[in-house]
Parts: C-alpha cells; structure tokens; sequence
C-alpha cells in the first residue's frame, strides 16, 4: 500500500508541474497581446495629458513627459500583473488544458484519481493514469499555444507614440506662459516673506510710538493682501508695491500724516502773498530744510524791502494764521510766527526779522531731529524693499522675453518709436546752458522719425519743426516741465501729442536739470493726442481706450504717408543759415540696427513703467501703448 499511494503521489505531482508549465506557457502568450494593448491605452492618456498642456496653462513639457511616461509604465505594468499574478488552482487550469488540448478530461481526471477524490478499482487507476501520462507528454503547447504578434496594434501603438513625440518635443505656446506664472509664483512667495519680515521688525522696534508704527505697516500689509490674493497678476502686484514705496516715501521725511497735515494748513494760510510764497511752497511739501532756508531768505527781504502798512497787517495775519495751524505740532515754531506777526504790527521789523531767524534755526534743528528719527530710518529701509521687491516682480518673467525679442529683428528705421524717458539716460545727457536733452535714447538711429520737444522749450523758445505734426512726437506726461532730476523722475513718455508753436513741452524722465518732479494726473486732450496722463480721453478727463497709433510690423517697409519734417527754407533771408562740417552718410541708410537697440529699449520701457511716480490707473494704457509698439 506504501508503495501504490507513493506511485500515485509522484503521478500526480508530475501531472501538476506539466499544467503549470502549461499555464506559464499560456500567460506568455497572454502577456504578448495585453501587454501592447496596456501601453496604447496609457498611451492615450498621455496624449490627452499632452493635449491638454496645449491647450490650457497646466505642465511644462518636461513635466508632461514625466508624467507620459508614468502613465504609460503604470498601464503596461497593470496589464502584466493581471495576466501574471491572478491565482489558478491547479484542477481549474487541467480542466481548462483538457479543453483547449482536446485531452477528454484525462489530466483533471488523473489528477483526481492521484488525489483520492474519485474512488476507482486499482487496475483501472493505474490503467488511467498511464493513459493520462502518455496523452499529457503528447502534447506539442508550442502548436497549440503560438505566440501571436498582432501587428495591427503594434502599428497602432507606433502611431500614437509619433503622435505623443511631436505633442512633447513640437513648440509649446503655454509653456512660456506657464513659466510666467510659476516664476511670478515664486517671486510673490519671496515678496511676501520679505513684507512679513519688514511688518515684523517694524512691530519689534522698541523706538517706534504705537501711531508710527501703524503708519509703516499699513502699506506694507496692504500690499501683502494684494500679493497674497488668488490670481493676482503681475502688474496688480506691482502696483500694489509701487503704491506701499509711494506711501513710505512721504513717511521718509520722519512726519506722520497728521503732522503733515498741519504744515500743509500753515502753508495754505502763507500763500497768496509774494513775500510768503516761497516759504508757503517749502512748508507744503513739507521740507523743513528748505522751509528754514526761506524763512532767513524772507527775514532778509524784510530788511531790504519797504512794505507798506496794508502788507504788513496781511503778512502779520497770515504768520498768526499760520501759527494756529501748527500750535498742536510744533509750538515752538507757532510761538516764532506769533512774534514776528506782533512786531509786524507793532513796526518793529528788526524784532520780526530776529523772530524769523529763530523759526528757521527751529526748522533747521527740527528737519535734522526728523532725519534721524527712527519714523523715517524704517520709512527709508521699508521704501527701499519695496522698492527693491518692485523692480524684481516686473522683471520676472522678462529676460526670456527679451532674449527672443533681441533675434530676428529687422534693421533699418524705426518709424515712429517712441523710446521711454528711462532711455535717455543711456545715450544722452542734458545740455548745459541750452536744455536741449531729447527725449529718445542716443543710440536712436538718425533717421528715426519720433524726436522729443526741446528742452529750448521750456522757456517758451520754438524749436525747430515746431508745429509740424511730426509722427511719434514726444509729450511727457510724467513729469512737469523744468523738473527732470534724472535719478527721481522714472516716468515714460507718452507719444501721439502733437505740439504747436511757442507750447511749452513737459521733459521727459532724465530731461535738463532741476529738483524731483510732480506726477501730473490730468490734462487736455489735443487732436487725435494723448492726454497729459497717459490716456486718450473721451473729453471729460477719463481715460479711454487705448488705441495704437503706429503698426510695428512695418518696420524698414515703404510708407505712402508723407510726413513734413520742416527745415525747407524758402526764404534765405528768412533764417540764420550757418555752415557746419556735417559727417557724411552717402549711402543714405541708418547707421544702427533695430535689433541692436531693441533690448534696452525694451529694457528701459519695463523700468519705467514700474516707476512709482506714473499713476497707477494709467499703467495699463502705457503698457498697452509699448506692447504694441513691439513687431
């Protein structure tokens, strides 16, 4: 009996190892058709990831071939494991060869017998077995389990993986505008970090009253909601960083505004009258420095000066109106201007004039006290990081775009470019003596059509061409004329203006010389011109719709438009005529490229737009206006 249930163990355990050969053999060939079937369907998916790359703001290319890739390893795993890993029990697997064999149920039945499962007489047993034995080692499985490629679906899978290489390696238009935004992401993340910091270290000075430090955090918190807002954009923040440098930057002067407010009372209360208009004008901005120095200036004209008893009373009651504006802020300065307009009445003008002089001592050691506040020693660092962080969100995203703008560009004439006041400050310093800066960059090519008003024109001189309605003029709105300190003023020049003789042109940033100058916000809108503030207006002073005067995409093209420069004389004796040695140009084409200049023109134009002093609802119409200036 031993050795019978030992012969009967050993044919089912050769019969069990035959199926699984069976079974390994038959998931092989399972694995050659759903393992290309697994990859074109994560094919698939990847092509619809790649497409949709395309056609929204969602991956980069790399990304999307990180992730192709994925999908498609995943799909071809997942496919393997389920024809490789799904447990068959071994009498399923032989009733299903028996089947597939044509073996008339001998293996599952041999399998059965060796197992006990089937009670059966002996020689009968052995007989089957035998027969089971000699039908399963008859089996050819290589014939009846072929490995079949099915080259359709190979084909198919070629296909789609072409499709899926040019979708991946094929240009992106998203992509540039994907890595806009993470890089504007990131650098309103560092932004945002660098304004917590700069609340947190005003909220920890010791030296700072409760009221200061309001006034210092509360721009730069307004400016952290904007920047921390979903979907902000990246002229919303830096907007928002303009606005928080522009409201520390009247905090500088060490005054809270309430304090401001009190000198811009006195200052209204002195205007009006010759002799206090000066001070008048320094106590509005307010500068104690210069308000010290006018208030000696106007000590000395006391002295030199006869005024009648009328000016007397007029400026004794305009010194105490004054006082009263200040007595809360600074007492001591009421109490001078009270006595200097009480000598005023009584006659005594040495008395008013002593009195004056010891305001402005007050005004000189107050200003210095200011200066060294701890007000306007965080006004001033806070300023500059916001400025700093200004001038790092509009330069995101830019060097990219530069660097493909600076290829391909045509040479030749610019018609009608109008360059940024930043501009100026690279090719072309102020005359002096004459003011005759132009508002275009020296590296403009001598033919361009699109020059600025002379500076002549600030003093009322026409240059020449004046009234001429010359293509691409330049008019500034940013800046009031005469004040062109070339490192306070960042405004652009706003093109389309024609200017008419003996009108006074605004400068450009970077333009002649003088003090920091006044934003202008509003003026009159000429023929077919660009308002003062950078807008074309619909007459009542709003801004309109931006409408581009000029069609980059001529550049160095042929123009039927003829447009009269001037300078014909008609009349010899009409002008001062004067012979020059002129260098010669016999070839008559311009002597720089427009792609040479382009990247600093492009450059300058995102600096100044950024400044703090452009207005900040006009920013998109400047924006607008340059954008399409580009080809």
């Amino acid at each position: 009996m031993a050795t019978r249930a030992a012969t009967l163990e050993q044919t089912g355990t050769s019969l069990e190892r035959r199926v699984r050969r069976w079974d390994r053999r038959l998931r092989l060939v399972q694995s050659v058709v759903w393992l290309p079937r697994g990859l074109i369907a994560g094919l698939v998916v990847a092509l619809a990831i790649a497409a949709a790359a395309r056609l929204r703001v969602w991956l980069l290319p790399d990304d999307v071939a990180a992730l192709a890739v994925a999908v498609i390893g995943v799909s071809g795993l997942v496919a393997l494991i389920a024809v490789w890993v799904r447990p068959q029990p071994v009498p399923r697997l032989a009733r299903q060869f028996d089947r597939r064999f044509g073996l008339k149920d001998r293996v599952s039945t041999a399998l059965e017998l060796a197992g006990g499962s089937i009670p059966s007489v002996e020689y009968l047993t052995d007989y089957q077995l035998d027969d089971a034995m000699r039908a399963a080692a008859g089996v050819d499985v290589a014939a009846l389990l072929p490995v079949r490629v099915r080259w359709r679906e190979l084909v198919l899978l070629a296909a789609l993986g072409a499709v899926l290489a040019y979708l991946l390696l094929a240009p992106n238009p998203r992509a540039d505008e994907l890595r806009a935004q993470q890089a504007l992401h990131k650098a309103l993340a560092v932004q945002t970090a660098t304004l917590d910091a700069a609340i947190e270290d005003i909220e920890q000075d010791p030296r700072l009253t409760e009221a200061e430090k309001d006034a210092l955090t509360q721009p730069l918190e307004e400016a952290r909601d904007t920047l921390n807002q979903p979907g902000v954009t990246q002229p919303e923040a830096v907007a928002a960083l303009a606005q928080a440098g522009q409201s520390l930057q009247e905090l500088s002067n060490g005054m809270l505004p309430d304090q401001q407010q009190a000198y811009s009372e006195a200052a209204q209360a002195l205007s009006g009258s010759s002799l206090t208009q000066p001070l008048s004008d320094a106590l509005g901005a307010p500068d104690l420095q210069s308000a010290a120095q006018e208030a000696e200036s106007m000590s000395d004209r006391l002295g030199e000066t006869e005024i009648s008893d009328a000016e007397r009373e007029d400026l004794a009651n305009r010194l105490d109106e004054a006082a009263g504006a200040l007595e809360a802020n600074n007492p001591a300065l009421a109490e001078q201007m009270r006595r200097a307009a009480d000598a005023l009445r009584q006659g005594d003008m040495g008395a008013a004039q002593q009195a004056l002089s010891e305001a402005a001592q007050t005004l000189q050691e107050q200003q210095r006290q200011l200066d060294q506040s701890p007000l306007a020693e965080q006004a001033d660092s806070a300023q500059q990081q916001a400025a700093e962080g200004q001038q790092q969100l509009a330069q995101t995203g830019q060097n990219g775009e530069q660097a493909q703008a600076s290829q391909g560009q045509p040479g030749g004439q610019q018609n009608g470019q109008q360059q940024s006041g930043e501009q100026a400050s690279q090719g072309q310093e102020a005359q002096n003596g004459e003011g005759a800066s132009q508002g275009q960059t020296g590296a403009q090519p001598q033919d361009s059509q699109g020059q600025g008003q002379s500076g002549d024109q600030q003093s009322g001189e026409p240059s020449a061409g004046e009234g001429e309605s010359g293509e691409g003029q330049s008019q500034s709105g940013a800046e009031n004329a005469g004040e062109g300190d070339q490192g306070a003023q960042q405004g652009a020049a706003q093109p389309g203006a024609s200017m008419g003789e003996g009108e006074s042109s605004a400068l450009s940033a970077g333009q002649g010389e003088g003090g920091a100058g006044n934003d202008t916000t509003s003026g009159v809108q000429q023929d077919g011109a660009v308002q003062a503030d950078g807008a074309s207006g619909d007459g009542n002073g709003e801004p309109g719709e931006f409408e581009s005067p000029y069609q980059p995409s001529t550049i160095g093209g042929q123009s039927d438009e003829s447009v009269d420069v001037g300078g014909e004389v008609t009349d010899p004796n009409a002008v001062p005529l004067q012979e020059g040695d002129l260098a010669s140009n016999p070839s008559g084409e311009a002597q720089l490229s427009y792609q040479d200049v382009y990247g600093d023109y492009q450059g300058a134009v995102s600096d100044a737009q950024n400044s703090p002093r452009i207005p900040l609802g006009q920013r998109d119409v400047i924006h607008d206006y340059f954008s399409a200036l580009e080809p």
